[in-house]
C-alpha cells in the first residue's frame, strides 16, 4: 500500500496545549500558552529525515525519541500577489519586508512529552537549503507558563 494511505494513530490526549509563536526577524519564540480541551490531529505518518527542507515542529520525551510531529506551512512570505491591473487582471509578485509574524501550534499534553522543536528556514530567502531547528522549548516550560483564561 502506497505510504499516502499510511494513517498514524490519533494522539490519545484529551487536552493541547495552544502554544502562539511570534517571530520577530530571524527569532521565533513562545508568547503566549493556553490549555484546551480537545484532540490533536494524528501525528504526520513519516517522520522528518536529516537534510530535509521545509517547516515542521516535533515533540520528543525526555529520551529524544520523536513522539509526535506535524508539518507547517510558513507565515514568513518573503512576497505576496497583488493585482497589477484590475481590467486585466494582471498579477504580480510584490517583495514583504515584514519582520513580525504570529501563529499557532497545537501540542498535544502528553505525559511523556520533554520538549518541542520548531524547524525551518531561519533565513526565508534560504528556505531551499535543509531546515534547521529554530526553537526548542521544555513541556515542563510551557505547561508553568500556560494561561487557562480563553482570549
Amino acid at each position: 500500500m502506497a505510504s499516502h494511505h499510511l494513517v498514524a494513530e490519533p494522539s490519545p490526549s484529551t487536552h493541547c496545549l495552544r502554544v502562539e509563536i511570534t517571530f520577530d526577524g530571524d527569532t521565533a519564540r513562545v508568547t503566549n500558552v493556553q490549555r484546551v480541551a480537545m484532540r490533536a490531529p494524528a501525528s504526520a505518518p513519516e517522520a522528518p529525515v536529516e537534510g530535509q527542507t521545509g517547516m515542521w515542529f516535533e515533540m520528543r520525551d525526555t529520551d529524544d525519541r520523536v513522539l509526535y510531529h506535524r508539518p507547517l506551512r510558513s507565515t514568513r512570505l518573503d512576497s505576496v500577489e497583488v493585482f497589477d491591473d484590475e481590467e486585466t487582471g494582471g498579477i504580480r509578485r510584490v517583495p514583504v519586508d515584514r519582520k513580525q509574524a504570529k501563529f499557532d501550534l497545537i501540542v498535544p499534553d502528553l505525559a511523556a512529552a520533554g520538549h518541542v522543536m520548531l524547524y525551518g528556514a531561519r533565513d526565508t530567502a534560504k528556505r531551499r537549503q535543509p531546515s534547521e531547528r529554530l526553537l526548542q522549548v521544555e513541556m515542563s516550560t510551557l505547561r508553568e507558563h500556560r494561561n487557562d483564561e480563553p482570549e
